[in-house]
């Protein structure tokens, strides 16, 4: 916890430096995937050791399936800055779509064509994702 506490505490520091230099869009975005990117890197150093039980609790651990917790806070905060780097039509349509929205209700509360919803769900997510990942993020 001491090796986490130093490392937070390290990329408040340099995104401070940063902040001084240049600006940061999204500060809060910046620290939280700095913060990942540093603990991904400790928990990959350090072999964990988990008490198991009995070989019966065992046999059963093993049939559940781990999440991986870092990879999800990872994802979380990508989806999080994805979201956020888009106009508010686009993230409106977007979220809607994730939750599972059908496409005449999403339409409906942009106000707009269901086609018009679904070619601007799309722009909007390949003009996002060239300005998060780059310009060869376009291809598979």
């Amino acid at each position: 916890m001491t090796a986490l506490v130093f490392y937070v505490d390290q990329v408040a520091k340099s995104v401070a430096k940063l902040g001084e230099r240049s600006s940061i869009r999204r500060p809060d975005a910046y620290v939280a995937t700095a913060v990942v990117r540093k603990v991904r890197k400790l928990v990959a150093k350090e072999k964990v050791v988990e008490y198991a039980g009995s070989s019966h609790d065992l046999a059963a651990r093993r049939s559940i399936p781990e999440k991986d917790s870092v990879k999800e806070l990872e994802d979380h905060i990508f989806m999080g800055e994805f979201l956020a780097s888009m106009d508010e039509e686009s993230r409106v349509i977007c979220e809607m779509w994730l939750s599972g929205d059908e496409w005449k209700d999403i339409a409906s509360d942009v106000g707009c064509s269901v086609q018009h919803a679904k070619d601007k769900l799309r722009h909007a997510i390949e003009s996002t994702k060239k300005r998060l990942l780059g310009p060869g993020s376009s291809k598979p």
